[in-house]
């Protein structure tokens, strides 16, 4: 009876599955083998799960686009027009839905109540949930009992890893029950460093002949896609109740990523009459890399010349008030509102359209002043004056103004109106009942007055805090520190934007040498100056600079682009910023420009010729006892000095690794792909293994 409630449930949920778009494929290839697929979804807010949510599944994250677009027309994505297969599930009672899916493809979650749509890319996960973790094991999996060993071509040196994987897995299942499974071990090769999948491999399948009675029953009556897997699985030997390890053999060639830090990736999952289950994954490091020129140092001493315009040294700076004003419509330029502006008047024009009394429309004008007020109190805090001034002005400006509006089309209308604010000038209600009276009032002047707003505003921001650039020159040469040259130099740029519509390039590149020697990077600071090509406009000293923050910044490749436009005698900064993207020393010159550049660049040309000895541990003795890279690079030196007679010197090497990894913890993964730190030392530091 279980059995064959199993049986059923797996008709029931393949029976959601649609499978007028899903078709075989012959090809084996890793990317046209749809794998199973399952999840959950959880509402974030309560914890519970969410039935009856759509979920189609997509052979790419484009054709999962066109799909939202569908649903949001209220069409059904499975007759959208997509390049690839659609298929469909609906979530049950406790939120999880079952999919097969391209290990490229993508997945849609459609929420009905809601309208809300959900896309996630697979990218090769055979778990994807909403709401909630991936689904624990809920048994184990030993993955401990592999061997490796070098694969080699010829008598010199190895051209790969031979790796042999016994997985022993332990299934909660007794008898006929595990006839009824599936095991996919599915393996994939990644760069450690960048992400990128350099291979994926076509997985190892395993069924029991339960497992593709049922299988082939439910394609044959439409109630399932067709298995691609199915197909695979016949090249192994069946599950039977007595299986109880699976034995996978693989080779890798390393010699093929010699220069690139690679894994593999062994997951496994284990369908049980339609219920699948990430079982475990087993993670290799199989490949390390010696690449001394990683760590080149990029930090260089800011360059600078000397201003040409004179310095006014004979006075004190006179501060001069610096005056904006525009008219207020409701949003507040965004410089103003990060900058040190004050808002030190404001002036507001009550325009009053009458509709009852005079009074009544002032007091509704005053309302509406007190609104503008509050949203700018809001915006600047204490940066507003308390002395901002509202004016206030009538309607016989307001009609004085209409006249002149429409002097040209309606000249009669217009001399009646100012006639009527010469007979009253003090009197509005007396206005308002005068020119009601007038035969033009009901169609002409009474739309006008309607129309107009009932406030409008003027702003004036100033400031006493603006000098002349001779001036601020004068106050750079007289500051103490960076703090004050970096606020110094922020003002003189905010002012001359504001005033100028330009920037200083003087004020541009002492900024950036503060920041610098803060160890600060703005890259966006010097793009303005920094030209790609030669510019006679441009000072050397800026383009150099941005190189410099550019490097701090890890964006190595523009770095290097740039310094390639600098001249010759920026050659240590052009070398390191070439290896930092990827180069190499342009011969015997490059790698002495490179040592002159600091201690610790010149430490790695030794170990970049492999002519490391007692002069390289000196120097490096001499480097600073509080920069991590010290005593990483100590350790990296003992270990090259030693080679495989490193037990003599593992405690030392130990010891300064144990001090890199406490002041710079990143260091950790940074030795884990180093192939000039002994293995071993590492083991006993980090306590891994690696291959």
């Amino acid at each position: 009876m279980k059995r064959l409630a199993a049986i059923i449930s797996l008709l029931v949920l393949l029976a959601t599955v649609n499978p007028s778009h899903a078709q075989s494929r012959k090809a084996f290839s890793p990317e046209s083998i749809y794998r199973p697929v399952y999840g959950y979804v959880i509402d974030t807010l309560t914890s519970q799960p969410m039935q009856k949510v759509m979920v189609y599944g997509f052979d790419s994250i484009d054709d999962a686009n066109v799909g939202r677009d569908a649903l949001l027309q209220s069409r059904s994505p499975l007759k959208a027009r997509t390049k690839g297969d659609v298929v469909e599930t609906m979530t049950d009672a406790s939120g999880r839905y079952m999919l097969p899916v391209l290990s490229s493809g993508a997945l849609l979650f459609y929420f009905a109540d809601t309208k809300k749509i959900v896309v996630k890319e697979v990218c090769g996960r055979n778990s994807v949930s909403i709401g909630k973790k991936d689904e624990k094991p809920a048994f184990s999996i030993d993955l401990s009992a592999y061997s490796v060993a070098p694969v080699r071509s010829g008598s010199v040196r190895p051209s790969g890893v031979k790796m042999g994987l016994d997985f022993n897995y332990h299934f909660p299942y007794r008898g006929e029950d595990r006839k009824n499974c599936r095991i996919v071990v599915e393996r994939i090769m990644t760069d450690v460093e960048t992400g990128e999948v350099l291979t994926r491999h076509v997985p190892v399948v395993r069924d029991g002949k339960g497992y593709r009675r049922m299988k082939k029953k439910a394609m044959a009556k439409g109630l399932a896609p067709s298995d691609t897997l199915l197909d695979l699985a016949r090249k192994f030997k069946p599950l039977v109740d007595s299986t109880s390890v699976v034995r996978i053999k693989d080779s890798i060639d390393t010699e093929l990523w010699k220069d690139r830090c690679f894994s593999l990736d062994y997951a496994i999952s284990l369908d049980n009459a339609g219920t699948v289950s990430g079982l475990d994954t087993l993670h290799i490091m199989t490949n390390r890399v010696d690449r001394p020129l990683k760590y080149l140092d990029s930090r260089f001493a800011p360059y600078e010349w000397v201003p040409e315009e004179p310095v006014e040294n004979k006075r004190k700076p006179v501060r001069r008030k610096l005056t904006l004003e525009g008219e207020y419509d409701g949003e507040v330029p965004e410089m103003l509102k990060d900058s040190a502006y004050t808002l030190a008047g404001l002036y507001i024009k009550a325009v009053v359209a009458p509709k009852t009394t005079y009074a009544e429309d002032m007091a509704a004008a005053d309302a509406r002043v007190e609104e503008v007020m509050g949203d700018l109190r809001g915006i600047f805090g204490e940066r507003i004056n308390k002395d901002v001034r509202v004016i206030r002005t009538s309607e016989v400006v307001v009609l004085s103004k209409l006249a002149d509006a429409i002097e040209d089309d309606m000249p009669e209308v217009a001399e009646k109106m100012r006639k009527v604010v010469r007979k009253y000038p003090d009197d509005p209600d007396a206005q308002i009942i005068e020119l009601s009276s007038m035969p033009e009032y009901e169609k002409f002047v009474l739309p006008m007055l309607e129309d107009m707003e009932r406030v409008e505003y003027r702003y004036e921001f100033h400031t006493l805090r603006r000098f002349s650039r001779s001036q601020y020159l004068g106050l750079l040469s007289y500051a103490d520190d960076d703090d004050e040259r970096e606020r110094i130099c922020l003002q003189a740029l905010e002012e001359s934007s504001v005033l100028e519509g330009s920037t200083w390039d003087y004020a541009a590149n002492t900024l950036a040498s503060v920041y610098i020697r803060k160890g600060c990077a703005d890259t966006l600071l010097l793009a303005p100056f920094a030209a790609m090509e030669p510019d006679e406009d441009v000072h050397d000293e800026m383009s150099a600079n941005h190189v410099v923050m550019l490097m701090m910044a890890g964006e190595n490749g523009r770095a290097s682009s740039l310094a390639k436009m600098l001249p010759e005698q920026y050659a240590g900064l052009k070398e390191v910023s070439e290896c930092l993207a990827g180069g190499e020393p342009s011969g015997k010159d490059g790698i002495a420009q490179i040592r002159a550049t600091s201690v610790r660049n010149d430490v790695l040309m030794d170990m970049y010729e492999r002519n490391v000895g007692d002069a390289t541990l000196a120097r490096i003795d001499g480097m600073d006892d509080g920069d991590a890279m010290k005593w990483y690079l100590k350790a990296r030196a003992i270990c090259l000095v030693c080679g495989d007679d490193i037990l003599g010197e593992k405690q030392n090497v130990k010891a300064c690794l144990e001090k890199a990894f406490a002041m710079d913890e990143s260091l950790k993964k940074t030795a884990a792909l180093d192939a000039g730190i002994n293995e071993h030392v590492l083991k006993e530091v980090l306590g891994v293994f690696v291959l």
